[in-house]
This record gives C-alpha cells, structure tokens and sequence, in this order.
C-alpha cells in the first residue's frame, strides 16, 4: 500500500480489522492515553484508539 505524501502507519496488532499485512488501512489514527497506571514504558503511555476487533461489534 502507498500512500503518496503520506506517512504510512505500521501495525503488528493481527486482530485489528484495519491490519492489511503489517500496514494500517485506516488514513490517520487517533492516538489516546494508555493505562495511567504504568508510565514510562513504551508501548504503555498511549494505545491505538482506532483499533477495531475482527468481527467486533
């Protein structure tokens, strides 16, 4: 997938519907504070908000 004059967004989540083969699907993605709980660690400071479960509702 190219997206000219675009950043493209990678993705490794396989049970989100807008995975398409290592590569989001979506144009942008909204980024939102992960679990406040654990800070400082990648991965735990912000989560996808527009991941969307296969076959979810």
């Amino acid at each position: 997938m190219t997206k000219a004059g675009r950043q493209s967004i990678r993705c490794q989540v396989m049970s989100c519907k807008y995975n398409d083969k290592g590569e989001c699907d979506l144009d942008m993605i909204q980024v939102s504070p992960g679990n406040a709980e654990i800070q400082g660690l990648p991965g735990a400071e912000t989560m996808c908000a527009s991941y969307y479960e296969i076959g979810g509702k």
